[in-house]
């Protein structure tokens, strides 16, 4: 850890401008003050004129404000009273690797200076065993405490009634303390750099396969912020890395983010519900991280300044459940106490995560003043109004999901029980063997090498005929034109064509054409109606025609056509 900053140079560092860790120009990046900050005092008055009395009925008369800064010494009451609360819960006694909260304030004479903070060690990235002096912990768990240990160092060197950015005798101005905290946020992240990697060697994993490349060397996330109020204003300092949080809860506006969480898919808090990001940016021995930094200006007044990690907020139905939380726990708190106790076990409810919080109250001597405030008491119905639309149709939807499954289960049940009474009907015929129908498979010498059918039995000897040898004459050539007359109708065979009518002779069969000669391959068919004819005569409507070149047609009969 370095040496601590005197006096002499954090007011050099103020006079020198100096930039932030990241390059930018002061204060570049940051929401802007508001007009008139920091805030001057009232010009002298000019002495009243001796003509000049003012009247008993004129009314009460301008109170002198007392502008000079105290005396180190000096006691005086605080210009802002507070509170603070913390709650740290763990899913595992003993093994959580969440680092206990840090929740303080400095009282100075014209401001109140409030810290919180939060660390949460990655367990998936910083699942190395390490050996502590309690015993053998997770890398994630030594990492929160190592990172959050070197932040409360630097709270205490700089920030701390001793420290030189606030202390009365530095007698900075607002503009002053900013760049004072610039330059502080640049020195924190030195000192957690350093407070890793002195530390980060017993937890380096092996490399040389996938699991090593994804574990990283005491991986933690970080949340800290730095609230100053004055009877003028408040200045909300946030400093991050990872998915941990720092919020501001007013009256006016409800509970408002400050930090935007460090993942892949990007900060929208509701898509971080829905969907399960890895994070894009996190403290780690290997150095591979940066700080963000935000600063903002609110007004002055009542406020809570939180920080949280994501067990507190990351199991809830939406960002709106978490200030509703923070509020129905608020309401008819009697203490501090009292509100740690319900926060714990309003979280322990809902997380599957350890879950750690750091609340400074401001403007409020207790939460139970907080809790009766009449806008918190409002906000909080008004919330809960919404939620319960919201609860409604997650009952209703939850009821639809019930119904639609034991649809889907007596579909199911259904569908079966009709297959059962249907199916011996539907497949009676297929007890009857089945034959297979085309020429016989190839042996091993080639061919495709598929085996029969099992149910089609052997293939009917092919016997022998005669090949389609050429016919006495021309074959007769299927023209589309009609013929020249109707012939006979399937009977015997003769030189004339003949149309397909219904005739009272039957159909002889497919005997050998002989026009086209015998047919070669194709011997008698078993099946009735397919046999051969009752002898050698001429295929009805297949013969030979009265002329060469004569057409068969397609509706009446040969008719002589083109050669």
């Amino acid at each position: 850890m370095g040496d601590p900053l005197g006096f002499d140079e954090v007011r050099a560092m103020v006079n020198e401008g100096s930039p932030p860790a990241d390059g930018r120009p002061p204060g570049h990046g940051y929401l802007g003050p508001p007009a008139g900050y920091p805030p001057q005092p009232p010009a002298p008055q000019q002495q009243q004129s001796a003509d000049w009395q003012a009247a008993p009925d004129d009314g009460p008369q301008p109170v002198p404000v007392d502008l000079r800064r105290p005396a180190p010494n000096e006691v005086r009451k605080p210009a802002v009273r507070s509170f603070v609360a913390q709650m740290s819960l763990e899913k595992v006694p003993g093994q959580g690797e969440d680092a206990p909260a840090l929740a303080r304030t400095f009282d100075y004479p014209d401001t109140l200076v409030g810290v919180v903070g939060v660390c949460d060690g990655l367990g998936g990235a910083g699942s190395t065993p390490v050996e502590t002096k309690d015993g053998r912990r997770s890398s994630a768990y030594v990492a929160s405490r190592l990172a959050l240990s070197a932040v409360q160092a630097q709270v205490d060197q700089y920030l701390g009634a001793a420290g030189p950015v606030f202390h009365p005798a530095a007698e900075m101005s607002g503009q002053e303390a900013d760049l004072a905290l610039d330059a502080f946020v640049a020195h924190l992240d030195r000192e957690i750099r350093h407070a890793l990697s002195d530390s980060g060697t017993a937890a380096t994993p092996s490399s040389g396969n996938l699991r090593s490349k994804l574990i990283r060397p005491l991986p933690t996330t970080l949340a800290f912020g730095v609230l100053r109020a004055t009877p003028h204003h408040l200045v909300l300092d946030a400093v991050w890395a990872g998915d941990s949080r720092v919020y501001v809860f007013t009256p006016q506006y409800g509970l408002q983010q400050l930090t935007q969480d460090d993942l892949k898919s990007g900060g929208d808090a509701m898509a971080n519900l829905l969907e399960d990001s890895p994070m894009s940016n996190l403290l780690s021995a290997d150095g591979r991280f940066h700080l963000n930094h935000r600063r903002v200006w609110l007004p002055a007044g009542p406020c809570l300044f939180l920080a949280a990690t994501d067990g507190c907020f990351g199991y809830l139905q939406s960002p709106a459940h978490f200030e509703l939380l923070l509020l129905r726990t608020l309401m008819d708190t009697s203490d501090g106490r009292t509100w740690e106790e319900r926060l714990t076990a309003a979280i322990g409810e809902v997380t599957g995560d350890d879950a750690t919080l750091a609340v400074v109250g401001c403007g409020w001597p207790d939460p139970e003043s907080a809790g009766r405030h009449h806008a918190v008491a409002e906000r909080e119905r008004r919330l809960l109004q919404k939620a319960a639309e919201m609860e409604a149709y997650r009952q209703e939807l939850d009821r639809l999901n019930v119904a639609l499954a034991e649809a889907q289960r007596g579909l199911a049940e259904a569908r079966l029980t009709l297959w059962a009474r249907y199916r011996a009907n539907h497949e009676h015929l297929l007890g009857k063997p089945a034959q297979r129908v085309g020429p016989p498979a190839r042996g091993a010498g080639g061919g495709s090498g598929r085996a029969p059918a099992a149910d089609a039995g052997p293939a009917p000897a092919p016997a022998p005929a005669p090949d389609y040898g050429p016919g006495p004459g021309p074959g007769p050539d299927y023209g589309s034109a009609p013929g020249p007359g109707p012939g006979p109708d399937h009977g015997p065979g003769s030189a004339s064509g003949r149309v397909y009518g219904p005739g009272p002779v039957p159909d002889p069969g497919y005997g050998p054409d002989p026009g086209y000669g015998p047919d070669p391959g194709y011997g008698p068919d078993p099946r009735p109606g397919y046999g051969p004819g009752p002898g050698p005569g001429p295929h009805p409507g297949y013969g030979p025609g009265a002329a060469p070149g004569s057409d068969i047609g397609h509706s009446t009969g040969y008719r002589e056509g083109r050669p």
